[in-house]
């Protein structure tokens, strides 16, 4: 299981992909901010905007899909998932409370590492000015 992000780069390069976001998302929408995800172990600054909120759907999607082995959780407890790894410094604050309040119909401001990101009506991607 946590080789299917690599192995999915991979397939994409060897097909030709070269796409500046696709490729990265791929192969790191495991990575945590603290370091602690696959395949790469990247941490902090190292992940970009894009693959931040990836991550966080992912997370989303996981929990709240029903799988054979369990029931799809609710959204309010999948949010709790999420935000208790915002806490734990797993994922990025201002993007878990934007993604939040975009399923919460609550349009958000919010603010990390000093510069603003912002949704209203519903969650839009919030890559930070200079950054894709």
């Amino acid at each position: 299981m946590r080789t299917h992000a690599a192995v999915g780069h991979d397939i994409l390069f060897a097909s030709g992909m070269r796409d500046p976001v696709a490729l990265p998302a791929t192969r790191h929408h495991h990575e945590m901010l603290d370091g602690s995800g696959y395949p790469d172990r990247l941490s902090g600054d190292r992940i970009d905007d894009p693959i931040r909120l990836l991550t966080i759907c992912d997370i989303y999607a996981a929990l709240t899909e029903r799988r054979p082995y369990r029931p799809a959780m609710p959204q309010a407890e999948a949010l709790r998932v999420l935000r208790g790894m915002s806490a734990a410094a797993k994922l990025e604050p201002a993007l878990v409370e934007a993604f939040a309040a975009s399923l919460e119909g609550d349009p958000v401001e919010a603010t990390t590492r000093g510069e603003p990101w912002r949704v209203s009506g519903g969650l839009r991607p919030v890559i930070r000015e200079g950054r894709a």
